[in-house]
């Protein structure tokens, strides 16, 4: 989370837990990018893109 925080992101939540969790974060689209690869330098195994629903 503090990750995300530092690179722009508006915020987040940790979802599940017990090893098999992960962790929902709302990023604007100018800082999308840096978000992500601040998120793939600090180990993640992966990142997805959503966009919600209107």
């Amino acid at each position: 989370m503090d990750t995300a925080k530092e690179s722009g992101a508006l915020g987040s939540k940790i979802i599940g837990s017990c090893g098999g969790g992960f962790m929902v974060t709302m990023v604007d689209d100018e800082n999308k990018y840096k978000v992500k690869q601040a998120f793939m330098e600090a180990g993640a195994i992966a990142v997805y893109e959503i966009e919600p629903i209107n």
